[in-house]
């Protein structure tokens, strides 16, 4: 019995290794070989720490940029939702003025109504513990009006989200265990976090089996979903057979860990990430050390994913969404206090 139980053991012990040191080969992207790409050709505007996620309407030309100071616990006064026209960057200025005190913004999204009307969905992670998606109008000039917050028991560890209509949305929850155990599905890259839809009233897990949800986001027909992986390495698509049934069609590989997800006018796929997450996860948690960022667009259609950024850190480090408007490239970072406007085409 005893030899018994130390060989079971020792199988298990062998498979966590080995688990693990798959995931820290792909994470640190050690068998990719990186070259700079655009970061030279790139401006920056200052916004305010933490320019995590922005979206753009190409209707309006009006850039929308969250912003949270993620090293900091503390409500400050710079976090909230920013934006400039794309034609007069140097204009921008923070739109949620009327947002809850502890307004803690992660993922946003834009919704256009049939008439023309926009709401702006935006994750949030209060100071309390509580999961909230906050919900605002949006004037003509772009200014925030919230409406209402948004809570459901099924929206355990949101990060990003898609929405569809004046309250309806799906969101990821990019972790499926807390604690300790959250570590050990990080480092093992369990598939345990999933997609929830908001059908209004309340929610449901439409999506399951997922290895660090983040990203997530629509085509323009909204016949498609897209939803981000980190520990996969690889960005799915996902037929929208109903509102809450799918219907997984392809992978597109990454050679980073993609975050956020932002689909253009003509229907092309924008997405930042780590090509290293060991480094990011240091840099996180020290803003002195650096970590490579990069950018890729994917045209669905041909299902070509083609690299446009890459930088070692030392410009930007920890970017995490990349957006397209007008033959610009706009790059934000998780910590990073300022955004990258680049040439695009």
């Amino acid at each position: 019995m005893k030899r018994l139980i130390l060989g079971l053991v020792s199988i298990v012990v062998i498979l966590v290794v080995g688990r693990l040191s798959w995931v820290l080969v792909t994470g640190t992207g050690m068998l990719e070989t990186y070259e700079p790409k655009l970061a030279d050709q790139c401006r920056s505007l200052v916004v305010a720490p933490g320019t995590e996620d922005i979206t753009a309407d190409g209707l309006t030309g009006q850039v929308f940029v969250s912003a949270d100071n993620r090293r900091s616990p503390k409500n400050q006064p710079s976090n909230g939702i920013y934006m400039f026209q794309i034609d007069s960057p140097e204009r921008i200025r923070r739109v949620s003025m009327d947002a809850p005190i502890d307004f803690h913004p992660h993922g946003i999204s834009l919704w256009r109504g049939n008439s023309g009307e926009r709401r702006l969905f935006a994750v949030s992670h209060r100071s309390t513990g509580a999961e909230v998606i906050e919900v605002f109008d949006v004037f003509s000039d772009g200014q925030l009006s919230h409406v209402e917050s948004i809570t459901d028991d099924l929206i355990t560890s949101p990060n990003d989200l898609v929405a569809v209509g004046p309250r309806q949305f799906y969101v990821t929850n990019d972790h499926g265990y807390s604690g300790f155990k959250r570590t050990l599905e990080e480092f093992l890259a369990l598939p345990v976090s999933n997609v929830v839809w908001f059908d209004g009233n309340k929610g449901e897990v439409v999506i399951n089996d997922l290895a660090y949800a983040n990203g997530i986001n629509m085509s323009p027909d909204g016949e498609r979903l897209y939803v981000a992986e980190i520990t996969r390495r690889r960005i799915g698509e996902y037929k929208r057979l109903s509102a809450n049934r799918f219907q997984i069609m392809q992978y597109y590989p990454q050679r980073m860990a993609a975050d956020n997800l932002e689909v253009d006018e003509g229907g092309e796929i924008w997405t930042a990430g780590h090509p290293d997450v060991l480094a990011f996860l240091y840099h996180s948690k020290n803003a002195a050390n650096v970590s490579a960022s990069m950018a890729s667009r994917i045209n669905p259609i041909s299902g070509v994913t083609t690299d446009v950024f890459y930088n070692d850190g030392t410009l930007y480090s920890g970017a995490s969404v990349a957006s397209h408007i007008k033959d610009t490239l706009l790059i934000g970072a998780v910590f990073a206090d300022n955004i990258l406007l680049c040439p695009a085409k």
